[in-house]
């Protein structure tokens, strides 16, 4: 029931270009594709599903951990025009910072949240933190994001293996987030 919010929520907007064919073989096999992939080699277009993640493999939420920090690294080439990103989580009350700026709060059990996410990206490193304070249940959250670059087409990012958690209670802990299966069709 909770996690099947977001159906068919990446159809239409969540398309990325792998430029290294290789790199794009090995993301179809993996289920997306390296967001700003190798140069030379022929584009390839590569549907990406976000996956659901956690703080544990568990059902529930660790006893005693009242927050969990999860962050994804990477790079923008290149100016953007715009860039949307679409957000659910569940059993938890859920912050999204884009680069340190506030993107969304949301409330536990909320539909899926469509948010533009044009002026918090910038050319360069960028950071993307989803906080969640956990409720009754097992807290995940999935994520997509999409841009389409001054020049080239249309990149993506989506909540995968690339995303690490850190006890917002003891930031120096990293792990990479469980991976609780793609956001299904």
């Amino acid at each position: 029931l909770a996690l099947a919010i977001a159906v068919c929520w990446w159809n239409n907007a969540n398309t990325a270009v792998a430029s290294d064919p290789t790199a794009a073989s090995a993301a179809a096999v993996h289920g997306g594709a390296a967001v700003n992939g190798k140069s030379a080699g022929t584009s390839v277009a590569v549907v990406q599903r976000p996956h659901w993640l956690a703080a544990t493999a568990t059902a529930t939420a660790p006893p005693g951990n009242s927050r969990f920090v999860f962050r994804r690294e990477f790079d923008v080439p290149q100016g953007i025009q715009t860039a949307e990103m679409r957000f659910a989580a569940d059993f938890a009350r859920a912050t999204v910072l884009v680069n340190g700026r506030l993107l969304a709060r949301v409330e536990p059990y909320l539909p899926l949240q469509t948010l533009s996410a044009t002026s918090a990206l910038q050319r360069g490193p960028n950071v993307i933190e989803v906080t969640l304070e956990p409720v009754a249940g097992p807290p995940a959250f999935a994520l997509s994001l999409a841009w389409q670059p001054l020049a080239g087409l249309r990149q993506t990012l989506v909540s995968d293996a690339a995303w690490h958690l850190a006890d917002a209670d003891q930031p120096s802990h990293c792990q990479p987030a469980v991976q609780r299966g793609p956001v299904p069709d």
